[in-house]
């Protein structure tokens, strides 16, 4: 699961990149390069990090979706297309959080509770 949730924030973190990089924020290119190697850091405050930009780019993405729906229903444009891919990039990001925080749960119970081994 742990896999898993650091390959989901990968890609979440690769294509929030590549969001913002359109937008030309190279300062926000570099911290979601950063927020990738974070991921890979098991301390708490690494851990909090990545969970609230996470949850950033998901609000973002969420944003990003709302805007452009209302502008492609101004223009009489269709936007269920562009709606589903911009809402799976969200459900990605979603995903990543919730499994970090599951397989981070995992090892604070792990840890927490002790064993007949840890008594003798």
């Amino acid at each position: 699961m742990v896999v898993v949730a650091i390959i989901l924030t990968w890609l979440t973190m690769l294509l929030t990149a590549a969001h913002v990089m359109r937008g030309g924020n190279l300062v926000l290119v570099g911290l979601c390069v950063a927020v990738m190697g974070l991921s890979l850091i098991r301390r708490a405050w690494a851990w909090w990090i990545v969970q609230f930009v996470l949850c950033l780019a998901a609000v973002e993405w969420l944003l990003t979706t709302s805007a452009l729906i209302q502008q492609r229903l101004a223009d009489g444009r269709p936007y269920t297309r562009m709606a589903i891919i911009l809402l799976s990039v969200t459900a990605v990001a979603i995903a990543a959080a919730v499994l970090r925080a599951l397989s981070r749960n995992r090892q604070l119970k792990r840890v927490a509770i002790p064993t007949a081994e840890s008594h003798r």
